[in-house]
């Protein structure tokens, strides 16, 4: 062989290699936590819609997670931690609305926030939400 085709047979092999092994460590690595995406189907329960206080009681718990947080309603996606972003998108009483969450804690924001965006009186910013089942 040639010095050439040498180096070309080992740009060849090596670019596979690099490729398995950076899909091996997304797959097995600790970071497959953070690609867990939930989705939740929500129907705004609220009798003024998706509103300013709604909105800014889902951005404000939305931020205590580390988790991203998306809202899709129609052909729309926002993002959750904006109250602007979510009142932009206008969704009128028993409308469904899709919560997605996505990161390490997506199990425990996707519970949370689902229960603000289905509540008729979403808690006030500040205040702790409270759970309808333990009344």
């Amino acid at each position: 062989m040639s010095g050439k085709q040498d180096s070309d047979n080992l740009t060849q092999t090596s670019a596979p290699l690099l490729i398995s092994s950076a899909w091996r460590g997304a797959v097995t690595g600790p970071t497959i936590m953070k690609e867990i995406v939930l989705q939740r189907t929500v129907v705004i329960c609220n009798p003024d819609g998706l509103h300013i206080r709604p909105a800014a009681a889902l951005a404000e718990a939305s931020r205590r997670f580390q988790s991203q947080v998306s809202l899709l309603y129609g052909e729309r996606r926002v993002d959750g931690r904006r109250v602007l972003d979510v009142i932009t998108l206008g969704v009128e009483p028993g409308h469904e609305i899709v919560l997605e969450v996505n990161g390490p804690d997506a199990e425990e924001a996707l519970d949370v926030l689902a229960a603000i965006l289905a509540s008729a009186t979403p808690p006030l910013p500040g205040e702790p939400h409270s759970d309808p089942k333990a009344e």
